[in-house]
């Protein structure tokens, strides 16, 4: 196989995907922040939640195989002109990209991450993931790594702005968030701090405290018998 990629392109094109990513989780994290009430607060952090933990695991997943088989790589690798392909140099179906990006990268990321570290080490540059899916990573493009150092700045530049412009909002809005939990704090104390309920047939000062003893004292037997 020819054109096989450098480690220093793999890793510019592993940064974009990252940072590619990373650049919609803020977006989703700026429209939470800018919640200016309550009830928009509420309603937007399930919406997170939603978003977070159901819609972008599966979203991406689905988004990464799509572009590895039709177009030959994730969008970082596109950017920074390399291509997935298999033995024969044509792109991979959309079995073998599923499998290559995630049984592949679980193998690859066991044991401290050897099967990233082994594109380093083998000739070819073929981390475990590529081994067992039959992959090869090429370069497509000969000035992919200054494309992709030019991604990596502007995407950056772009995270950098949204986190900034979140935590702006987040500061802004911060007393929503001490109301919320002073709302939260109160239930909780109004829960653990109610006065404590008399059990119906509790024996309290008002009644004369009587011991197994003195009850049977005071128990008459039948026929004026002696008392026990």
């Amino acid at each position: 196989m020819t054109d096989i990629a450098p480690v220093k392109a793999r890793i510019i094109s592993g940064i974009l995907d990252i940072l590619i990513y990373l650049f919609f989780y803020l977006l989703i994290i700026l429209f939470w922040a800018s919640s200016s009430t309550i009830p928009s607060l509420l309603n937007n952090s399930i919406l997170l939640l939603i978003v977070l933990l159901i819609i972008y695991p599966i979203l991406f997943p689905l988004i990464s195989i799509i572009f590895i088989s039709n177009f030959g790589g994730t969008p970082g690798k596109l950017i920074a002109g390399l291509e997935i392909v298999d033995e024969k140099g044509s792109k991979i179906s959309y079995f073998r990209a599923f499998f290559r990006n995630y049984v592949g990268y679980i193998i690859s990321g066991s044991l401290f991450f050897l099967g990233y570290i082994w594109i380093a080490i083998d000739k070819e540059r073929r981390g475990w993931h590529d081994m067992i899916a039959g992959t090869y990573v090429i370069v497509r493009n000969q000035t992919g790594i200054i494309v992709g150092i030019i991604g990596i700045i502007i995407i950056s530049t772009m995270n950098l702005f949204l986190a900034v412009e979140a935590i702006g909002q987040i500061n802004s809005n911060k007393q929503i968030y001490i109301d919320i939990i002073t709302d939260v704090k109160s239930g909780i104390d109004e829960t653990f701090n109610q006065p404590k309920t008399k059990a119906p047939f509790e024996r309290t000062g008002d009644y004369p405290h009587q011991t197994p003893d003195n009850l049977f004292d005071k128990f008459e037997p039948p026929d004026g018998g002696t008392p026990l």
